[in-house]
């Protein structure tokens, strides 16, 4: 990676850090506590999309376990349930905005596309 994108992406995880207040958002939401020296960071639009890639509402912060341990509630094994989580905390305006963004993007259609 070079040095330009590690800056970005240092900046990114900044800004999604202060918007979810350096917490887990899903311990946050089921009322768990969690480790916030130990979060992790997570594109909710694959950072493929170059231009969600960088913007903090395509992020969320999540401990280890709802990132990938869980099994019901991490984002790697049940994206939905995170997914109607985060818009359930933040609205449909905010879903619908970021999925537009993608599409314009074209990164709805590379995600199908390689899935296939």
């Amino acid at each position: 990676m070079k040095k330009k994108e590690k800056e970005r992406l240092v900046t990114w995880k900044n800004q999604v850090t202060k918007q979810w207040g350096a917490q887990c958002v899903v311990c946050q939401y089921l009322g768990e506590k969690c480790d916030p020296g130990k979060l992790q960071f997570h594109h909710i639009i694959s950072r493929r999309c170059k231009l969600l890639r960088y913007c903090p509402d395509n992020g969320v912060s999540l401990c280890a376990k709802h990132h990938a341990l869980h099994p019901v509630h991490s984002i790697h094994r049940n994206p939905l349930f995170v997914l109607a989580l985060l818009i359930d905390q933040r609205g449909w305006k905010w879903a619908i905005s970021l999925l537009s963004s993608a599409q314009i993007d074209g990164a709805l259609e590379k995600i199908r596309c390689r899935r296939s």
